[in-house]
């Protein structure tokens, strides 16, 4: 732009961001938002053929170890769109929020989440919450090479969870809050435990 007399003498670089964060140009024909009732669905549509890449990617290089964690991740994007959410607790405070697979520090697998249609792709399990469903869905596209343990924070842990993934041979440990179902009696441990450490 700035080598372009004519664009720059008709319209200022400022100008031109404001335009540019607004405008967005698309063929009707392959554009999944032209389809409506779907489109809701498929707003990650947009990030193809890249997001399948990338994941294949994670999948064939890295080798997971034995030991796995499932968390929840927000990528930071502060622009407006409706898909995105706001979770003050995390570093990043608002942009996309996707739950992702590890394994010593290294991204394997991850599905993506938005504010208005929750888990992308989910596969619901019958009396399961989605969260919950997500990560048995997620531990499921490991490769079985080992009988991994899956480390959870409180959002995710709850016995149905911790069986679901038994049955898949899958060890689990999680964090728990007071209000949980696990037995009180571990609660009081818990609390035990963490009174000594302060």
């Amino acid at each position: 732009m700035h080598g372009n007399p004519e664009i720059s003498q008709a319209m200022s670089l400022t100008r031109f961001d404001q335009i540019k964060r607004f405008l967005k140009l698309s063929d009707p024909n392959t554009d999944p938002e032209s389809k409506s009732p779907g489109y809701e669905k498929l707003w990650t549509a947009k990030l193809e053929p890249f997001s399948t890449l990338f994941q294949q990617a994670c999948k064939q290089y890295l080798h997971s170890g034995r030991n796995v964690s499932v968390d929840e991740q927000l990528i930071l994007f502060k622009n407006l769109f409706k898909h995105i959410m706001n979770i003050l607790s995390k570093k990043a405070d608002r942009g996309f929020k996707i739950y992702c697979l590890c394994s010593e520090n290294y991204l394997y697998a991850f599905m993506y989440a938005s504010k208005t249609t929750k888990i992308v792709d989910l596969h619901q399990i019958q009396d399961f919450s989605p969260s919950a469903s997500m990560v048995v869905q997620i531990v499921k596209s490991l490769p079985r090479l080992y009988e991994y343990v899956v480390y959870l924070n409180n959002f995710f842990s709850s016995i149905d969870l911790f069986m679901a993934l038994k049955a898949l041979r899958v060890e689990a440990v999680g964090t728990a809050k007071q209000s949980s179902e696990f037995d009180e009696n571990l609660l009081k441990l818990k609390a035990v435990a963490t009174k000594e450490k302060n």
